[in-house]
């Protein structure tokens, strides 16, 4: 038996999953070291990239990035630092009523 590699799991929603094809991923803690880095390495095409980045290639201000159920900015924003087991979660502008 062979040790797991410690990694983090990606949780997609709406519009989101919908571009990525996937509702959730687990990228290897290595590729993964903070939330900027995970985004970097989970956009692997213009349609992940357009769902998760603005034209300047800057996180949209839409997208709710939560990590282990807080919100990103309420951390460390891009610079959060993610650990074994972490569980993030990405949401789409969520509008109705």
């Amino acid at each position: 038996m062979h040790a797991q590699e410690a990694a983090v799991t990606v949780k997609l929603f709406a519009a989101i999953k919908d571009a990525f094809r996937e509702g959730a991923i687990s990228v290897p803690l290595g590729r993964a070291a903070d939330v900027g880095h995970l985004l970097e390495t989970i956009c692997t095409s213009p349609a992940r990239e357009r769902a998760v980045y603005d034209h300047d290639r800057i996180l949209r201000k839409d997208v709710t990035v939560l990590v282990n159920g807080r919100h990103m900015r309420y951390l460390d924003g891009l610079q959060t630092r993610l650990v074994d087991g972490d569980d993030v979660r990405l949401f789409p502008p969520m509008y109705g009523g």
